[in-house]
């Protein structure tokens, strides 16, 4: 049974549902993992209707940020990792994580230094909350996606006027998309939480 101690991302099923069944991804990046919600729903929405093998890059410190001071995070490291087994043997060889436990400016730098052997279909932004982290997983993430392919930030409206707005995404998110709206088509999700885009071209 998967173990979750939080419902963020409970918001967020209905249009990730419809985007992940329309375009069907099958290799996705996501900066941030916590305790692989986002991994059990995009995996068990795609598979569950076509058969085809499901790659997730997934890249974590698990030593959370400034917002997890009070968390444990080597409890919510194990959750992710049991919870990604049990998708495993759910789904056997239609599914394969590969699980990089660094930063993200280091992972990214690596898979950036290989492409474009590693490219993707479908990149989730939602690691550090600073916007200086954020426009960097951007940027060097762009590098990394497929043309027609779909990316996600997370908490555009996270804390938002009620916090130095360089300890929030959404600086960061405007910032990417004012200087990528030449290469981008953003379009609506049906909710403002998060922000979602698509690759127009290189």
């Amino acid at each position: 049974m998967y173990q979750f101690s939080n419902n963020w991302f409970e918001a967020h099923k209905p249009s990730w549902k419809k985007l992940l069944e329309y375009s069907q991804p099958k290799n996705i990046l996501k900066i941030g993992s916590y305790e692989g919600q986002s991994a059990v729903f995009a995996v068990s929405t795609i598979l569950d209707i076509q058969p085809e093998l499901v790659n997730i890059t997934r890249i974590d410190t698990w030593e959370g940020g400034r917002e997890h001071v009070n968390d444990n995070m080597p409890s919510v490291e194990q959750r992710f990792d049991s919870n990604l087994e049990i998708v495993s043997r759910k789904y056997g060889k239609r599914f394969n994580l590969k699980k990089i436990k660094k930063d993200s400016f280091s992972a990214l730098s690596e898979l950036c230094a290989s492409f474009p052997s590693q490219e993707f279909d479908f990149i989730y932004i939602d690691g550090s909350h600073d916007a200086s982290d954020v426009l960097y997983d951007a940027v060097a993430s762009f590098k990394l996606l497929k043309l027609n392919g779909l990316m996600c930030f997370d908490d555009f409206l996270w804390h938002a006027g009620d916090r130095n707005p360089l300890h929030t995404p959404r600086q960061a998110i405007e910032a990417f998309i004012s200087c990528y709206r030449d290469k981008v088509f953003l379009f609506d999700s049906a909710q403002a939480r998060q922000c979602w885009l698509s690759k127009t071209h290189h």
